[in-house]
């Protein structure tokens, strides 16, 4: 069985802890699926590639060293987002020094929102720029519970989870959010077409 593409994660953890070292297929797997958000998640901490990759592989391999603790209460892709910004922030609190406000880049920028009615629009470089400096405007929880929300896709019950918030008020907080990013969107978008 080479093509282990097919599996769920719970199957995929359960063959990590069967085969142990024996097969690291199952745990590839995992990483091959989930190394993209462990990264973004990263990247918000640390903007540079070197540093991205080594504390993505610093993610996973305590993920491997813990799968017999994972209870399967949160999706694995909860649990995983929950790894990379504890490493982060204590990579951070090593280095002695504050997290750096970065600027995404557009196709990161265009995930941030759903492509729904609500959504903003983002088909030129005027709106993509109006976008991310509407985006640096919100605060850093406005910021965070979007990026879970809308770029991370988590679900408002594993957001709620992540936040320690009811899943009622996760819902709330989402919605100011995606207000307060529309509100600072049409202002910025109104100035530079009036300029």
């Amino acid at each position: 069985m080479d093509d282990l593409s097919h599996l769920t994660d719970t199957e995929l953890i359960s063959l990590c802890l069967a085969r142990s070292s024996k097969d690291e297929r199952p745990f590839a797997e995992i990483f091959h699926r989930h190394h993209a958000i462990v990264a973004r998640v990263i990247f918000r901490y640390f903007p540079h590639e070197q540093d991205v990759e080594d504390l993505a592989q610093e993610v996973f391999f305590k993920a491997y060293r813990s799968l017999e603790q994972y209870e399967g209460r949160s999706s694995l892709k909860t649990w995983l987002y929950s790894i990379a910004t504890n490493t982060a922030k204590n990579e951070l609190r090593k280095r002695s020094r504050r997290p750096v406000v970065v600027d995404q880049s557009l196709q990161e920028m265009e995930e941030v929102l759903p492509d729904e009615a609500e959504a903003l629009p983002k088909h030129n470089i005027h709106q993509q720029q109006t976008f991310q400096q509407a985006f640096s405007q919100l605060s850093a929880p406005e910021q965070e519970i979007l990026l879970l929300k809308d770029a991370e896709e988590l679900t408002y019950e594993e957001i709620a989870g992540q936040l320690n918030l009811s899943v009622s008020a996760a819902k709330m907080r989402v919605q100011r959010a995606r207000l307060a990013m529309k509100t600072y969107y049409q202002e910025k978008d109104h100035v530079q077409q009036s300029s």
